[in-house]
């Protein structure tokens, strides 16, 4: 049987490509078929091409091919039309079987940027579910702000197929719009309103995922953490037959539908009903789901069936939202942060790609703020800086003023969205905009007290008392410390009077809690200790 001449579902009428860079093509043909590929801006009705044939390539043995259009300014619309000529010369269009002279046409296209935005449930959250949803909805129209949702399948089957083939480019509609991404589209809606330009995302996400779903299994193979992680899964899975999951989930569904009915009341009858209230009255949300060797939840599952199906759609760059699945196991997550961002630059062919990450938000649940306070998210925010800080072009943006009390899914991502914006047009685009908050850059223990000096910021800035200082007295145990701002950059903890000098300072180093300082452009100071951080290598 014939190979069928076709481009990636990722193509597509109303699509943004990346500006400047050549930009990569794509898909199937007949063995040894010649692919061109022109490009027009005013297309004339019943041409059956264009007048310059912009790029061509020929497909491989397998029926493979790739080809890069020539790098464009930001602008549009432009028609893209893709021809395929077999061996024998005859023109091959979707119907290549049939030696049909049917053409792949795309219109619509502009070039613009291009971002993925990638994570789990925190990058998930709809626009209409966010803080304001309904009104951010109605004011969202722009027709040069593109969004392309990967179809999110857990397996590679005709279910993945049927959705590819039902993918599109959606511009900034309130019709369409309802289900991207809010954190990415409060990015895109501020790189539009900065540069000018035509604005795209590939909206790759997965609520409740792992670091490891979104790596190639040879990546986790190579560190011991990658390796830990497939094996605790293989153990989940031992035995279990696709029939035994398949009941499992069905049980799953059977309960988590129950809940949802739950919340859905609830919220009916008090429609600002607060998470920690819907937590005591519904119960907590049925987690985790059934393992099992068709769940999306497997280690680099969706890096196969979601992730490869957009590589390598030439971008700008990545975003990044995850880490809240993979607490539990924090010492591991700097590891596979790094090995994570290194697989995707490697399966894009740029080393030097951008990733902007979000640092986790203040969580603690109900029931561990009646407990001592369990550290898992400080400790996660700790991992993703030191990744940040190892890792070439990668960026970290700071939410330790952000977060709900026992609400894994804070609703205000208009926040989030704007800090990743100000983060990329800062460093993907050199405007000379705030976006990096201050850190701790000197520690100096003194004879009465502690200074803290910070730095990246031009002046530190406290609203009213200083908080979020905590100290270890001799017996090891964390307290909130008195702080007193003595300079533009430095904070003094002095001494409990009578008492022993601290073991360790901390500041904002905490599941939960209230941290007030800020540089002057109001960015959050980033989490920290001095009491021995772990290492961080390969």
């Amino acid at each position: 049987m014939s190979i069928p001449f076709s481009c990636a579902a990722v193509f597509g009428d109303h699509m943004i490509l990346q500006r400047d860079k050549p930009a990569a093509v794509w898909g199937t043909a007949p063995a040894g078929s010649r692919i061109t590929a022109s490009l027009a801006q005013a297309w004339e009705t019943g041409s059956s091409c264009c007048s310059t044939v912009e790029a061509e390539t020929q497909s491989d043995a397998q029926g493979s091919w790739t080809l890069d259009l020539s790098p464009q300014q930001a602008g549009g619309p432009w028609t893209i039309t893709l021809t395929c000529i077999q061996a024998a010369g005859k023109v091959c269009g979707p119907s290549c079987a049939s030696h049909s002279p049917k053409i792949i046409q795309f219109v619509d296209v502009f070039f613009g940027e291009v971002w993925l935005a990638g994570g789990q449930s925190n990058m998930e959250l709809a626009l209409q579910d966010c803080e304001n949803g309904p009104a951010e909805l109605a004011v969202c129209k722009d027709d040069a702000l593109r969004f392309y949702r990967v179809p999110r399948c857990a397996v590679a089957d005709e279910t993945l197929d049927t959705a590819e083939k039902a993918a599109r480019w959606q511009t900034a509609d309130p019709a369409f719009f309802r289900e991207v991404s809010a954190v990415a589209y409060f990015f895109a809606r501020r790189l539009r309103a900065a540069l000018g330009v035509p604005v795209g995302i590939l909206d790759c996400c997965w609520g409740g995922t792992s670091v490891s779903c979104w790596q190639s299994r040879a990546q986790l193979e190579r560190t011991t953490a990658g390796q830990g992680y497939l094996s605790r899964y293989d153990a989940l899975c031992a035995g279990k037959s696709d029939a035994e999951y398949d009941a499992e989930m069905a049980e799953y569904f059977s309960n988590y539908n129950a809940w949802q009915n739950r919340v859905a009341e609830r919220r009916a009858a008090e429609p600002n009903v607060t998470w920690e209230i819907l937590n005591r009255d519904c119960g907590l949300c049925p987690w985790p789901q059934p393992a099992g060797r068709k769940s999306p939840f497997r280690p680099a599952g969706l890096y196969e069936t979601m992730l490869c199906r957009a590589a390598p759609y030439t971008l700008k760059g990545f975003l990044w939202y995850q880490g809240e699945e993979d607490v539990a196991h924090s010492e591991e997550y700097a590891v596979l942060l790094s090995t994570l961002t290194e697989d995707w630059r490697a399966r894009w062919g740029d080393v030097s790609l951008p990733f902007l990450a979000v640092q986790l938000p203040m969580y603690i649940s109900q029931t561990d703020a009646k407990a001592i306070d369990p550290l898992l998210f400080a400790r996660q925010r700790e991992q993703q800086q030191l990744a940040a800080d190892s890792i070439s072009d990668f960026f970290l943006t700071v939410l330790t003023d952000c977060g709900e009390f026992d609400n894994i899914h804070p609703l205000d991502k208009q926040t989030v969205g704007a800090r990743l914006a100000a983060c990329g047009l800062r460093h993907a685009y050199g405007l000379e905009i705030a976006a990096d908050s201050p850190r701790v850059a000197e520690v100096i223990w003194e004879e009465t007290g502690v200074t803290v000096r910070f730095s990246g910021c031009r002046m530190m800035n406290s609203k009213g008392p200083v908080s979020g200082f905590t100290a270890a007295q001799s017996d090891g145990s964390f307290a909130a410390a008195q702080a007193q701002q003595t300079g533009p950059l430095t904070f003094f903890l002095p001494f409990v009077s009578g008492g022993r000098p601290y073991r360790a300072v901390r500041y904002a180093f905490f599941d939960y809690g209230v941290a007030s300082l800020f540089s002057e452009a109001g960015l959050p100071a980033s989490p920290w200790r001095s009491d021995a951080p772990p290492s961080f290598s390969m």
